[in-house]
């Protein structure tokens, strides 16, 4: 239960800070203190430490001499590929276990988004066709019940919609047009079960998407 309180408590820390980033209440270079935001918060300094730590793992914060600082928060093409080959990973790892757990995938949820995004990327709304990609990717991890992986996940797809809405991923209608099609593609691959095929469908979507932000 104290461990279930503390993570509940570095999640709520987590957030705080984001949200304040965001909201441009703690600009980069800004030093922030354990010790004042467990006061704020009224918690003690473990969560806020474990908070901090995954933060610096994030590059939003940076070590100082005197503590931490808010970092470059934006989300740069090295950065967005570093964190869609998690979700990578983790969708891959979902895909090939699922014949030998029998997940349920939720297709008509599925084809439901993915019909969503055709819409979209044709009235050029890009900002929403990436928030319901993440969505159609979250979906897929949901099936295994892996908390972990879907927390993470969300996570990072948080910090490419609000850190990274300059980056041109998304910026071509015929780059969203492919991406629905290969959506397509992977649900009709997961309802025949050729997991291979399928693993290998998101490969090629998660190589093209990171070759497209470094594009200029």
């Amino acid at each position: 239960m104290e461990k279930q309180s503390k993570g509940l408590y570095s999640e709520k820390v987590y957030w705080t800070i984001i949200e304040r980033i965001q909201a441009g209440q703690l600009q980069v270079g800004a030093a922030l203190r354990e010790e004042q935001i467990a006061k704020e918060l009224d918690i003690s300094r473990s969560p806020v430490r474990t908070a901090v730590a995954q933060l610096v793992a994030e590059e939003i914060l940076v070590a100082t001499d005197r503590g931490v600082a808010v970092g470059d928060i934006l989300v740069t093409p090295a950065r967005y590929k570093m964190l869609t080959e998690v979700a990578e990973a983790f969708l891959a790892i979902v895909i090939q276990k699922a014949p030998a757990e029998n997940y349920n995938w939720s297709f008509l949820t599925l084809h439901s988004m993915v019909f969503q995004m055709r819409l979209l990327a044709a009235d050029e709304d890009e900002a929403e066709f990436i928030h319901v990609l993440h969505l159609f990717l979250l979906e897929l991890l949901r099936v295994s019940e892996n908390n972990y992986f879907t927390a993470y996940s969300r996570r990072n797809f948080f910090l490419i919609e609000k850190f990274g809405g300059h980056l041109p991923t998304f910026n071509m209608t015929d780059t969203r047009l492919w991406v629905v099609h290969q959506l397509d593609s992977l649900l009709k691959q997961l309802s025949s079960e050729q997991t291979e095929a399928a693993v290998q469908t998101l490969r090629n979507l998660f190589r093209e998407l990171q070759v497209q932000a470094y594009r200029i």
